[in-house]
């Protein structure tokens, strides 16, 4: 099997495990509860996307720069070369032995230069994934924890219900059955419990970034990235 084959397989894994966080991700909503194999499969996938992007870049140097470098240069020390300014991108290319890269490969330069964040905000994904991966323990926390008001009356017919959230959307339910709102002013009886709690997000602390969303957006990228890598650089 070649590199690039192997590298796409291990994208489809990616996918697998976006698969398997979306619904564990989904379970944990649901129970109102992190779990911590959510945290896990969310490390394990931006781990595995951050480690495509590293064997993408290493063997794009072992094609076009490796050649032209003398034998001493032969174990670069980098990962995938992407900054948050132009400084880090020197860095980088410095620690694949590529300082002069913009002269001796402006087809690969200017490959790298559309991966940068500073210059490309859509790229952003590529430093937001290389930070996750470098944190083993990630913390997840719910958002957007909404308080509806869920009233009940005890009537001598029976029970009745209706949620203060959307009074236009929710009807009120009179005996197990919803009916048209305009019976709300019909409402006697004496309330028995007013809360509930219904959670629409979970997100990665500190970074704001939901896993779920997070995931599929890097999913799609990466793949999308790796091709680009491919075609205009002539990997195999």
């Amino acid at each position: 099997m070649s590199r690039m084959a192997d590298i796409f397989q291990q994208i489809a894994r990616c996918g697998s495990l976006h698969a398997d966080l979306s619904t564990e991700y989904d379970r944990c909503i649901g129970t109102r509860a992190v779990s911590a194999q959510l945290a896990i499969l969310t490390h394990e996938l931006n781990e595995k996307i951050a480690n495509i992007l590293d064997q993408t870049f290493h063997l794009a140097w072992e094609v076009r720069l490796k050649p032209r470098l003398p034998p001493e240069q032969h174990q670069p020390r980098g990962y995938f070369v992407c900054g948050s300014h132009a400084g880090a991108v020197v860095t980088g290319l410095k620690k694949w032995y590529a300082a002069d890269l913009a002269t001796t490969d402006p087809v690969f330069y200017r490959l790298i230069e559309s991966c940068q964040p500073y210059l490309a905000p859509d790229k952003d994904w590529i430093l937001e994934v290389r930070e996750i991966a470098r944190h083993k323990h990630i913390r997840l926390l719910p958002q957007e924890v909404r308080d509806e008001s869920v009233k009940v009356f005890e009537t001598p017919l029976g029970r009745i219900t209706w949620r203060s959230i959307d009074p236009a959307r929710s009807p009120m339910v009179v005996f197990g059955a919803p009916v048209h709102r305009t019976v709300r002013s019909e409402r006697k009886g004496r309330v028995v419990s007013t809360a509930e709690e219904t959670w629409t997000s979970i997100a990665i602390a500190g970074m704001g970034l939901d896993p779920k969303i997070f995931g599929a957006l890097c999913v799609h990228q990466l793949a999308a990235l790796v091709q680009q890598f491919e075609r205009e650089l002539g990997l195999a």
